[in-house]
């Protein structure tokens, strides 16, 4: 985003040499949930807010949260 610093808005992973990593177990999700989450992903990289960094041995899912509204909310 124009005009955002990037050392305050970019978040990086906080790993630490000597550390073992822990890699999580893809969680199974209903496909409805999938699609959302699909369209989001696509939706933000299109606009250019995030983008794709590969560690090769560090992964965490996604956790969606459906509101009372019906809407998905991503932690």
């Amino acid at each position: 985003m124009d005009g955002l610093n990037r050392d305050m808005v970019e978040h990086r992973l906080p790993i630490q040499e000597g550390r073992k990593l822990v890699k999580q177990a893809p969680r199974r999700l209903a496909p409805n949930v999938v699609e959302a989450i699909k369209e989001e992903i696509e939706r933000l990289l299109n606009a250019k807010f995030i983008q794709t960094m590969r560690y090769v041995e560090w992964i965490s899912n996604i956790v969606p949260l459906v509101k009372m509204n019906g809407k998905i909310c991503y932690v």
